[in-house]
Parts: structure tokens; C-alpha cells; sequence
């Protein structure tokens, strides 16, 4: 998780979860040194998304960025 945390990286339980910007949810990416970024329209269907599947340990099953990054590990 980034040293510069936000407030809403405190709730949440996916372990490919990185960091937070306004209207975006960085991720774990494929290779070391990259990143996934999910972007949103705005901060509220962020927030939604991240309540839903981030913060949610049955949500991040669901999520399928996390999905994509558990089959590598399994592989």
C-alpha cells in the first residue's frame, strides 16, 4: 500500500489494491513495476466501486482485475 495513504485505504481488504486518486483505484499490475488503474467518471462512482468490491473480502472475488491477478499467482 503507498506510504501516502487516503483515508478510504484504511477499509479496504484486497490484497491488489495499491492506492487511490480522486476518480481512480490503482491496482497491482501484471508485471513488477506496473500498475492497473481503474478510472471513474467521478468520485462518487469511485467510492461506490470501492465500498462494493475493494473493501469487501466476497467483493474483491467478484472484481476482475482481482480475478486476473489471482490467476497469475496460481499459474
Amino acid at each position: 500500500m503507498s506510504t501516502n495513504c487516503r483515508w478510504e485505504d484504511k477499509f479496504v481488504k484486497c490484497p491488489f489494491y495499491r492506492k487511490t486518486h480522486p476518480n481512480r483505484i490503482v491496482c497491482e499490475g501484471f508485471a513488477e513495476g506496473n500498475t492497473i488503474n481503474l478510472a471513474f467518471e467521478d468520485r462518487g462512482e469511485k467510492m461506490r466501486y470501492m465500498k462494493k468490491r475493494c473493501e469487501d473480502i466476497a467483493g474483491c472475488q467478484l472484481c476482475p482485475i482481482h480475478s486476473l491477478i489471482e490467476g497469475m499467482y496460481n499459474e
